[in-house]
């Protein structure tokens, strides 16, 4: 199956116009994760003053690497590594507008199947008051009501929690197993 991924070619003009922390689009698993942390901490501390900022920055990176580590699907050309349990393939992006705003973004190829359960949890936190998403945050915690996710179906949740706005999230038919997830948030 060659599916078209270009996260680049949509992002280049940002990575060229906008002060861009980390971009990375390939094969990831938990080891590179823990390099590209580093990078980005630095970079966050040499370039912010806040603290509670560089926190929200750091946790929202870290959350959306690791869906992308859990979830991503085949890369371009059909390409999968023998350990799918520890590689994801996708696309990650931290970068700063001119208004001081800092956009996260992920994207990567999903199941088919999966977009409705992921669309109906997303409908669930879109207009959601932040005393709302941290006690549907610790519901989550106590319940652990999603049995078919790998996580405990926390991480939609904590990400609109840390985004200072709401999260946007696009699904795109690539065909009729894939789709394109693309997952941005706010600091």
């Amino acid at each position: 199956m060659i599916l078209k991924f270009n996260l680049f070619k949509q992002n280049k003009r940002r990575l060229t116009h906008k002060r861009f922390m980390l971009y990375y689009s390939g094969f990831l698993n938990e080891d590179m994760l823990g390099v590209f942390c580093q990078t980005l901490k630095t970079q966050l501390k040499n370039q912010i003053d806040d603290s509670m900022k560089i926190k929200k920055i750091f946790s929202i990176f870290v959350e959306l690497s690791q869906n992308l580590i859990r979830y991503g699907l085949e890369a371009p050309k059909g390409k999968t590594l023998q350990d799918e349990d520890r590689y994801g393939f996708g696309s990650i992006l931290v970068y700063e507008e001119d208004d001081g705003q800092f956009i996260i973004q992920s994207e990567n190829f999903i199941r088919s199947e999966a977009v409705p359960e992921m669309q109906d949890r997303l409908d669930k936190i879109y207009d959601l008051s932040y005393d709302k998403l941290r006690a549907l945050y610790k519901e989550q915690i106590r319940t652990n009501v999603h049995g078919s996710s790998k996580g405990a179906g926390l991480g939609l949740t904590e990400l609109a929690r840390q985004s200072v706005k709401p999260i946007e999230a696009t699904f795109k038919k690539s065909n009729d197993e894939v789709h394109f997830f693309s997952i941005k948030a706010f600091v």
